[in-house]
């Protein structure tokens, strides 16, 4: 649901162009182009643009789609498959068995309690621990967090931000101008007006990291269109 609401609103005639702004945030300016939709044994949606890409289902039935030039592919204990550059980048695998990939030079990684690999920028950013045990990173500067009724934190910024918690006790943060939220047992955030530009808040920075990695073999509209994928895509 929430990638057709992001794609309702993505539609202008201005050049596509998508920028981070924040941290974890990035700013979605312009149009966006076509997906074709995959799905894996698992049955969710995968979006994928429709030329120069390929996809790569994972034991656990998850598919994952990345460019077809200069990318490559592991699978670590849990089966799930992980995308990333073949030059530049490493991998960490963590007691869940989850695998993450991250640029070799400039980042780290942390594991939480519960056996997940969080990565993250050296210099300018904190960790978290909710009480789930799973660890999130942000900024320093201009950022806090919020812990839900599950025991998850959500990292966002300071000003311009609000919070919704769903009947299942998980927090969502999102823009106070121009978003709203679902309700009940989710509550999940999607834009109200079709104002440009379009912030997405990433729980990840290695997602935001690994889609700047392939921006200059896309156009501004495929890169668009991959922000997009990988947001939509955040991990449950």
């Amino acid at each position: 649901m929430l990638l057709a609401l992001l794609i309702g609103v993505c539609v202008s005639s201005s050049p596509a162009y998508a920028r981070p702004s924040d941290g974890l945030l990035v700013d979605l300016q312009g149009t966006h182009g076509y997906f074709t939709v995959l799905r894996g044994d698992d049955g969710r949606p995968v979006p994928m643009p429709r030329s120069g890409w390929r996809a790569r289902e994972g034991r656990d039935g998850r598919m994952v789609v990345y460019p077809q030039e200069g990318w490559t592919f592991a699978e670590g204990g849990d089966g799930r498959v992980v995308v990333y550059p073949r030059s530049g980048w490493r991998l960490r695998e963590g007691r869940d068995g989850r695998i993450v990939a991250y640029p070799q030079e400039g980042w780290t990684f942390a594991e939480g309690g519960d056996g997940r690999v969080v990565v993250y920028p050296r210099s300018g950013w904190r960790l978290r621990e909710g009480r789930d045990e799973r660890i999130v990173a942000y900024p320093q500067e201009g950022w806090t967090y919020a812990q839900g009724g599950d025991g998850r934190a959500v990292a966002y910024p300071r000003s311009g931000w609000r919070l919704k918690e769903g009947g299942d006790g998980r927090i969502a943060a999102y823009p106070q101008e121009g978003w709203t939220s679902t309700s009940g047992d989710r509550a999940v955030p999607y834009p109200s007006t079709s104002g440009i530009p379009l912030s997405l808040l990433f729980s990840n920075a290695g997602d935001i990291e690994l889609a700047l990695a392939v921006e200059s073999g896309l156009t501004p509209q495929q890169f668009d269109d991959l922000l997009l994928m990988r947001h939509y895509q955040q991990d449950d």
